[in-house]
């Protein structure tokens, strides 16, 4: 009996202190982490007022994207070897966010004799991203390009194009740039994309260079 009433005392402690501080411990952590993911946003500016037209003809209307947050690029696919890089970047990301519908994936062409509609589409085609809901591929050639190229106020590069990705928040409001050459810049995009929207449960994001494949 007093071994009963000691194991009673010490599952009654174990609810009232251990189980509280575990989930404060763990709260806390989860405060901390999100807390200092946010303090490297980086508030860049604003995306223009203006339209734009996809490869396949349609007009994306900047309205239509109020409430949703955007992952940008402007790579030129003038060099094979980070296009390559890029499409199958592009394939794991749209495969993470696909059960959301507040993520919307632009991706601009930055030359116009690389990146016009043709090679655009043949290049969507090729990964399997020609006919993604909320990814829309815009050519070089589109009107306005430039200017929202611009907006996006991508870091300079000695690569062809603008080899990064730019997170934009739900009020389109660019927040920090990602290196696609580099893989923490990749996961560090997925975890702030990610405390905005859900991930698909029990899926894990990899991102490795074809030399670890």
């Amino acid at each position: 009996m007093k071994n009963k009433s000691w194991i009673q005392i010490i599952v009654f402690l174990f609810f009232i202190v251990a189980i509280p501080l575990g989930s404060y411990y763990y709260l806390k952590k989860g405060y901390d982490y999100r807390k200092e993911a946010l303090q490297q946003m980086k508030n860049l500016g604003n995306l223009p007022e203006i339209d734009f037209t996809t490869v396949d003809g349609r007009v994306i209307v900047k309205d239509s994207l109020q409430g949703k947050m955007i992952i940008a690029n402007a790579i030129s696919l003038k060099e094979e070897r980070l296009s390559d890089e890029f499409g199958q970047i592009m394939a794991k990301l749209y495969d993470q966010f696909v059960e959301t519908n507040r993520l919307v994936m632009l991706s601009f062409g930055k030359d116009a004799q690389y990146d016009g509609q043709e090679a655009l589409s043949e290049f969507a085609q090729k990964y399997g991203l020609d006919q993604k809901i909320r990814m829309y591929w815009i050519p070089a050639d589109s009107s306005g390009t430039d200017q929202i190229m611009s907006k996006l106020y991508f870091p300079e590069s000695e690569l062809p194009g603008n080899p990064f990705f730019a997170l934009c928040d739900t009020n389109q409001v660019v927040q920090n740039h990602y290196s696609i050459k580099n893989e923490e810049d990749i996961r560090a995009m997925v975890t702030h994309t990610a405390m905005f929207l859900p991930l698909k449960p029990r899926k894990r994001v990899e991102f490795r260079r074809e030399t670890e494949k």
